[in-house]
């Protein structure tokens, strides 16, 4: 029973281990997290420690969709850049959608402030 048991918790942490680094976490963003800009962001930069498919991208001020050139990706990447087109002052919300290599979907979100 005990080497049931064992075998059990065993493939249990190989299999969490491996989901957890095919996962695609953010290491840098621009805009940052809670950051303010006094002068307007010419893109987005997303930098992320494994490749992933950035496959859904939106970006509300006061709930308001603004459109993005955004296409979702075919191709795994660490590095995505999506132009920006003039922001008006206000508070933004940016959220995206990836594919990590495992099949897994991870949802993000970040707000920031444009003066």
């Amino acid at each position: 029973m005990k080497t049931l048991i064992s075998l059990i918790l065993g493939f249990s942490i190989l299999f969490t281990s491996s989901n957890l680094l095919a996962h695609a976490k953010v290491l840098t963003s621009i805009p940052a997290n809670n950051a303010s800009y006094d002068t307007p962001l010419a893109a987005i930069e997303l930098n992320f420690k494994n490749s992933s498919r950035l496959i859904k991208l939106s970006l509300k001020n006061q709930g308001k969709k603004i459109p993005l050139n955004f296409k979702p990706s075919a191709k795994a990447n660490t590095h995505f850049s999506i132009p920006l087109p003039t922001l008006e002052k206000g508070q933004y919300s940016l959220e995206w959608i990836t594919l990590g290599s495992d099949g897994h979907k991870m949802k993000s979100k970040i707000s920031f402030n444009q003066k």
